[in-house]
């Protein structure tokens, strides 16, 4: 109405700003529910909400309330639009830590500490 265009909120940002919106309406299950969302993107008339593969009950509730998230949605982006709930597998996506190794380090201390042990190099002797 007052002659502006409002681009829709970053992707990241999205999903809080739909959060927002539900949490607003006092439906705070649902809200819970969005919180455990990966991520919302928009394309064209669509905002998918992607849950890691495990949320699936998060998700469930997501698409089962769709006409909620669709309104709060379509006012967090200025237009109307549908919402779509995707689910990903995130072991597959996620690169190794880099601290990985050095947590392994940590397991093996605190191993020896708990059970008062040590660690013994494996010899070889040339047989």
């Amino acid at each position: 109405p007052d002659g502006e265009s409002a681009a829709p909120p970053a992707a990241t940002g999205l999903l809080a700003e739909i959060g927002a919106r539900i949490r607003a309406q006092n439906l705070l299950a649902l809200a819970a529910s969005l919180e455990r969302a990966r991520e919302a993107a928009v394309a064209g008339d669509q905002v998918t909400v992607t849950f890691a593969a495990g949320e699936r009950y998060s998700g469930a509730r997501v698409s089962g309330e769709a006409r909620a998230v669709a309104a709060a949605a379509s006012a967090a982006v200025g237009r109307e639009v549908n919402v779509n709930v995707a689910y990903r597998d995130t072991r597959e996506e996620e690169p190794p830590q880099p601290g990985a190794a050095a947590a392994a380090g940590s397991d093996v201390a605190r191993v020896v500490k708990i059970f008062r042990g040590e660690v013994i190099k494996e010899q070889s002797y040339g047989t």
